[in-house]
Order: C-alpha cells, then sequence, then structure tokens
C-alpha cells in the first residue's frame, strides 16, 4: 500500500513538466555558477547577453509562459551556433590571429567547444519534443519560425562580430 502511495505522489506532475523543472534549476545553477565566477566584473560585463537573457528566460521558462519558450529555445540556438561557430574557426585558424581576441578572450579547447555545443543541441532537442512544446502552447510552425529566425539572427551577428576583428 505504501508502493502505491509513493508511485501516486511521484507521478503528480507530468513527464514534461517534470522535465522543464530539471531543465530550469540546471540552467539556473548555471546563471548562478556564472555570476559567481564574476566576482571582479566591470560594469562592462552587462554587456555580456548570458548574463542578463539567461536568468529572464529561465525565469519564464519555469513560469511555463510561451514567451519563455521562445526565447529560451532562440537564447539556445544562438549559444548552439556560437559555439560550433567558435569551433570552426577555432580549427581552421588554430588561434583567432587577433591580439585583441587572443588576449581578452581566452580560448577555450576544441573537445569543450563541442560538449558546449552537444550540450546545448540536446537541451534544445528537449523543448523541441511534441511533449514539452504542447506544454507552452506552441505549435509546429512557431517552433521552426523560432528557430529559423534565431538562427539567421546568429548567423548575421556572427558574420558581422567575427569580420570586425579581421
Amino acid at each position: 500500500m505504501n508502493e502505491d502511495l509513493g508511485s501516486d505522489q511521484y507521478n503528480k506532475k507530468s513527464d514534461p513538466e517534470n522535465t522543464v523543472q530539471k531543465i530550469t534549476v540546471l540552467y539556473a545553477l548555471i546563471t548562478i555558477y556564472s555570476w559567481y565566477n564574476m566576482v571582479d566584473w566591470e560594469l562592462s560585463s552587462l554587456v555580456n547577453i548570458n548574463l542578463i537573457i539567461l536568468p529572464v528566460t529561465v525565469l519564464m521558462l519555469w513560469r511555463k509562459w510561451k514567451i519563455g519558450w521562445i526565447l529560451f529555445s532562440s537564447f539556445l540556438m544562438y549559444l548552439a551556433i556560437t559555439e560550433l561557430w567558435t569551433l570552426i574557426l577555432y580549427l581552421n585558424l588554430g588561434s583567432f590571429g587577433t591580439s585583441y581576441i587572443d588576449k581578452n578572450y581566452p580560448q577555450t579547447s576544441a573537445p569543450l567547444l563541442i560538449t558546449f555545443t552537444l550540450f546545448y543541441s540536446a537541451t534544445l532537442w528537449y523543448l523541441l519534443k511534441v511533449d514539452l512544446r504542447k506544454l507552452f502552447g506552441i505549435d509546429n510552425r512557431m517552433a521552426v519560425v523560432t528557430l529559423v529566425v534565431a538562427s539567421i539572427l546568429t548567423i548575421l551577428f556572427n558574420l558581422t562580430f567575427f569580420q570586425s576583428f579581421e
């Protein structure tokens, strides 16, 4: 009898809701860790998109708002493409070749870049599952539009950013 009670307690929330909770807790911890590492931050650090967008999108995702899914998916697409872009540049150049980038942005190893890309892509894959999209009221068309727009904007941003340092 106790086993039945325990299993009912465990299954109070649906699987998609549990997945959303796990994702939000994981990315909230990543946010806290990022803030902790910025002990000696400067005001210019606020320009770092991760420090602003990640906590806001995690909160919106946790509240199960539609805009939270859209922003978080877009942000994950941005992160995955940017990590992949950086990996390609790193492998092609060996070094970024620009003293400004080499001096101000410590280089990450190729295996770590691959790990980050896979991590962000896996999270995005979970968000694209039908059950999770239904939880947020996102249909297939909205998901595709979100990812296409995020991809285009990210590619344009990366082209502009990395072109300016050549």
